[in-house]
């Protein structure tokens, strides 16, 4: 195994849902084994490649069918989300490694950008005005302490 990556756990996800929102091909199963195997890389320490078993990711996320669950496995990696490294032998855990392309941040650390810094662009936090104005509230209403 490589040494683990400094990753930036919300930095990774952010960019992750960055790219879910431009990416047509991705369903809820794709999102839901996405971060399943996110959960399981975290329990390794962001480690590439990581052992995964096909019960526990099937288990926390929740696909009910083995091909679905296998259909959605080499989806994410003919799409370059994962590198998926499939066993020959049954019952044995295959091996993962999440995408992920390096960067250095002001701070020196490691931050983890999956994709290019475009996808950002152009995409604003849901903010106070915004509820204001779906709800028909002044923004002031929402701002006040209760």
């Amino acid at each position: 195994m490589t040494m683990p990556a400094k990753t930036n756990y919300i930095q990774h996800l952010n960019t992750f849902f960055a790219q879910v929102r431009k990416d047509d091909r991705l369903y809820a199963n794709h999102i839901s084994l996405y971060l399943a195997i996110f959960q399981v890389w975290n329990q390794y320490r962001f480690k590439n490649p990581f052992p995964i078993l096909r019960e526990e990711v099937i288990s926390l996320c929740r696909i009910g069918s083995l091909n679905t669950y296998t259909r959605c496995l080499k989806d994410l990696h003919s799409w370059n989300y994962i590198i998926y490294q499939p066993v020959p032998k049954r019952g044995a855990p295959s091996l993962i490694s999440i995408k992920a392309n390096h960067c250095r941040s002001e701070e020196t650390t490691i931050q983890l950008s999956l994709f290019d810094k475009l996808f950002f662009e152009g995409i604003r936090p849901f903010c106070s005005s915004q509820w204001s104005l779906m709800y028909g509230l002044p923004v002031s209403a929402l701002n006040r302490k209760k």
